[in-house]
C-alpha cells in the first residue's frame, strides 16, 4: 500500500533522483509527516506499517549514500514557492539567519561549542554543544493566515573554525556562505528585484559590496560607531596629482550625532507585530560605508526610536535603495522576526533535534530536508485551495484567541488529508459510515496514538 502514497506536491522533486531513491524518499517524506515524536528514519517506517519490511537499508542508503544534489531540489522549491511570494511592489523578500541544533555525540564530526541564543536570557549567556545551521527563507502570504511565513529554501551547515581545523574540513564563514547565497539567487532570479533581510551579524562590508554589485537590496541591524564617508568629490583641486579619491571626508558616528542631538527626526507610525500600529520617530541619511581592503558602499543609513520608550534606539543600514521612500525600507525589515517562528515550529513540531544519523554526508542532507519539508507542508497545503485551515479548538479556547492557523494546525490538517487518502486506498467506499483499515496499517496507527509525545 505504502508504494502507491504520493503527494503531487513533490512530483518536481522527481527529476533529480533515480526512481527508486525518489520511491524511498517519498516514504519517508509521508512518515515525516505523520510521525507525532521524533524524526528517524525507524519511526517514519513504523508509522507507515513498514517496521517489518527486511529491505529497510534503501531508505538509509537514499539519504546518506544515493547520489543527488541538495541545491537542485532548492532551486525547484523556490520556483515553487514565487507564487505565493510576490508582493504588491513585486519584490521577493528573504530572511537570512542562522540557527543552532543542539547534537551530541563523538561520531558527528560537525558539532562544536556555540552560543545558544535560545536558552539565553539577557546577560544570561549559554553556550550549548551542536550544529550550526545558516538558513536563506522566503516570505510567502497564504490564504488561511494574515501574516507572512518564511519558508526555508537553502540551508547549510556552519562549523567553526575551531571545528574545521580538528576535523581537517575547509572552513567558511557565514559572509561566505552568504554571498553563495547571493550569487545563486541572482542566477536563478536574474531579472527579479531580491530584497534580504538579516540581524546585525550579517552586516559585513564583503557582503553589502556583493549585494550592490548583483542589485539585492540588502537590510541589516548596523552598528552604532559605523564607519561613514561623505560622498567623492566630483573635482580634484587644481595642480594635485595621484589617483581620485573614492570617499569624501569622515562623517560623526551615529551615536555620536545621536547623543548630542545633531539629527532631525520624522514622526511616523509603523504597522509593527500582532497588526499593532505604533508610533516611532527615525533619522536617516545616505553615506558611503568603507572598510579597509573594500571598496566604498553607498548605504541608507536609519537611527530609529520610539517616544514612549517602548524600544532603545536602533540603527540600521540599507543598500540598492534607489527610488523608495525611507518608511518603506522600515516597514519591510518587519518581516525578519518570522524566521525565529519558523525555527521553533522546526523544533517543536518536525522534531529537528531529534535525529540520530552521525556520518556528515547524512548530516549535510537531513537537516536540510527537515527545513525543506516545513515548505512541502505549507504547499501541500496551499496546494488544497483552502481559504481556512481547521484549529485546534474547544470551548474553553474561544477563536478570538487564535485568529491565524499556526504551523501545528497545517500539520495537522496535512497529517488528516493524509490518513484520509491512505484508508481510501482499501476498498471501502460502499459504506459512508465506516471504512476497512488493513489490520498491519490499524496496529501502525494505534500504536502512533499510544507512544505520541
Amino acid at each position: 500500500m505504502t508504494n502507491e502514497i504520493s503527494i503531487a506536491i513533490i512530483e518536481p522533486f522527481k527529476k533529480h533522483f533515480r526512481a527508486g531513491v525518489y520511491r524511498s524518499l517519498v516514504v519517508l517524506v509521508v512518515g515525516a509527516i505523520l510521525c507525532p515524536k521524533s524524526r528517524t528514519i525507524s519511526r517514519c517506517l513504523r508509522v507507515l506499517g513498514l517496521q517489518e519490511n527486511q529491505n529497510y537499508r534503501r531508505y538509509y542508503y537514499a539519504l546518506s549514500q544515493a547520489k543527488w544534489s541538495c541545491i537542485a531540489l532548492s532551486q525547484s522549491l523556490l520556483k515553487m514557492l514565487i507564487p505565493y511570494a510576490q508582493s504588491g511592489d513585486s519584490v521577493l523578500r528573504f530572511n537570512l539567519d542562522d540557527t543552532l541544533v543542539r547534537r551530541s555525540g563523538k561520531q558527528i564530526k560537525l558539532k562544536g561549542k556555540h552560543h545558544d541564543a535560545v536558552r539565553s536570557r539577557g546577560r544570561y549567556k549559554v553556550i550549548s554543544l551542536g550544529i550550526r545551521w545558516l538558513s536563506l527563507q522566503l516570505n510567502c502570504k497564504f490564504p488561511w493566515s494574515t501574516r507572512y511565513w518564511s519558508l526555508p529554501i537553502m540551508t547549510v551547515p556552519c562549523p567553526s573554525a575551531t571545528t574545521c581545523e580538528k576535523e581537517k574540513l575547509s572552513y567558511r564563514s557565514f559572509c561566505a556562505l552568504s554571498k553563495l547565497f547571493f550569487r545563486l539567487l541572482r542566477r536563478w532570479l536574474p531579472e527579479q528585484q531580491i530584497e534580504v533581510l538579516a540581524d546585525n551579524g550579517f552586516q559585513t562590508a564583503e557582503l553589502y559590496l556583493l549585494a550592490h554589485q548583483l542589485n539585492i537590496r540588502l537590510i541589516t541591524r548596523s552598528r552604532a560607531d559605523i564607519c561613514l564617508y561623505d560622498q567623492a568629490p566630483t573635482e580634484l583641486p587644481k595642480g594635485r596629482r595621484g589617483p581620485k579619491p573614492k570617499k569624501g571626508a569622515r562623517q560623526s558616528t551615529l551615536a555620536y550625532r545621536f547623543e548630542n542631538n545633531l539629527l532631525e527626526f520624522v514622526s511616523t507610525s509603523l504597522l509593527w507585530y500582532k497588526h499593532d500600529v505604533i508610533d516611532i520617530e527615525y533619522a536617516t541619511g545616505t553615506a558611503l560605508w568603507h572598510r579597509d581592503g573594500v571598496l566604498p558602499i553607498p548605504v541608507r543609513w536609519f537611527l530609529v526610536t520610539s517616544p514612549d520608550k517602548r524600544f532603545k534606539p536602533s540603527y540600521f543600514t540599507a543598500t540598492c535603495f534607489d527610488g523608495l521612500d525611507p518608511q518603506t525600507i522600515l516597514q519591510s525589515y518587519r518581516h525578519r522576526w518570522n524566521c525565529e517562528v519558523t525555527f521553533q515550529d522546526l523544533r517543536f513540531s518536525l522534531g529537528l533535534e531529534t535525529q540520530r544519523h552521525w556520518s556528515v554526508k547524512a548530516i549535510n542532507r537531513i537537516t536540510p530536508l527537515i527545513f525543506g519539508l516545513y515548505s512541502i507542508v505549507c504547499l501541500f497545503i496551499a496546494d488544497l485551495n483552502l481559504s481556512t485551515v481547521p484549529r485546534y479548538q474547544a470551548a474553553w479556547y474561544p477563536a478570538s484567541r487564535k485568529s491565524d492557523a499556526c504551523f501545528n494546525d497545517i500539520l495537522a490538517c496535512a497529517r488528516n488529508y493524509l490518513w484520509d487518502y491512505i484508508f481510501e486506498l482499501a476498498d471501502s467506499r460502499s459504506s459512508t459510515q465506516f471504512r476497512l483499515i488493513p489490520l498491519r496499517l490499524f496496529h501502525s496507527f494505534k500504536n502512533a496514538l499510544a507512544f505520541a509525545a
